[in-house]
């Protein structure tokens, strides 16, 4: 519930899942009060691909690890599955949450058996690193959780 004082205007941003359907009900209570809204609705791309990324290993969404991936994640949107190739045996995992954020966002990184090889969180407005050694060419899941916020994440 958001409530707007007289003369301002607010905003409400809703992330929504490819699992979401139904109708989005706007609410306005209170007043008596003259007032005027907009809705709108703006495609979601995570990882250089159209659409949220899936919020489960078994459909994870194949990035390259050579280029930035951006989205958001958070409230109804739980996680964000990738897999990408080890570029070298020696991997760099920069996260960034966006300044904007409500709450940071945390990666945790996998080896291709489910093997934990590091968990991390980037705070609104900051950046973190984790480094992790492993086979060059192998697949490292990556999942990115927690917000509501968007990110930007690099590899190398």
């Amino acid at each position: 519930a958001e409530r707007v004082t007289p003369g301002s205007e607010t905003s409400v941003s809703l992330l929504l899942t490819d699992t979401d359907e139904g109708t989005l009900e706007i609410i306005v209570t209170e007043g008596p009060a003259v007032y005027s809204f907009t809705a709108g609705f703006d495609e979601l791309t995570d990882g250089g691909s159209t659409g949220d990324a899936p919020g489960e290993l078994a459909s994870a969404r194949k990035i390259d690890a050579s280029a930035a991936v951006e989205g958001k994640v958070g409230g109804r949107d739980e996680g964000d599955y990738y897999i990408f190739t080890a570029p070298a045996a020696s991997v760099t995992v920069t996260a960034t949450a966006d300044p904007g954020n409500e709450r940071g966002v945390a990666v945790t990184l996998e080896d291709d058996s489910g093997s934990r090889l590091a968990f991390f969180r980037a705070q609104p407005g900051s950046e973190a690193s984790e480094t992790v050694e492993v086979a060059a060419g192998s697949e490292v899941r990556m999942i990115v959780s927690e917000g509501p916020g968007s990110y930007s994440i690099t590899i190398g």
